[in-house]
């Protein structure tokens, strides 16, 4: 059976994936401007501009988690990951899936 929606609901739907839409271009293109005009003052003023400051220096490659701990964590998940689908794994073996 077929759902009938009513009037009032898809008017409802409609206004808010409209307002949505609205918004969501508002803030995107506020904030646009906002980044570029922050570029201009710095260009103005000879600092570095935003994106400048936020790209990755060679310091910031470091790992977050030291070597021993990362492989820890791995088995850890690997273990869990068998635990949790080994059953379904072992069934899809069987039937050659």
């Amino acid at each position: 059976m077929v759902e009938v929606i009513r009037p009032s609901t898809a008017q409802r739907i409609i206004g808010f994936g409209a307002g949505a839409l609205v918004v969501s271009f508002v803030y995107f293109s506020t904030h646009r401007q906002v980044w570029r005009q922050t570029a201009e003052v710095a260009q103005q003023y000879g600092a570095p501009t935003p994106v400048e400051i936020l790209k990755p220096t060679v310091d910031d490659e470091q790992p977050f988690f030291g070597p021993k701990l990362r492989a820890t964590l791995t088995r850890k998940w690997n273990q869990s990951v068998d635990a949790t689908l080994g059953a379904l794994a072992g069934e899809l073996a069987k039937r050659g899936l």
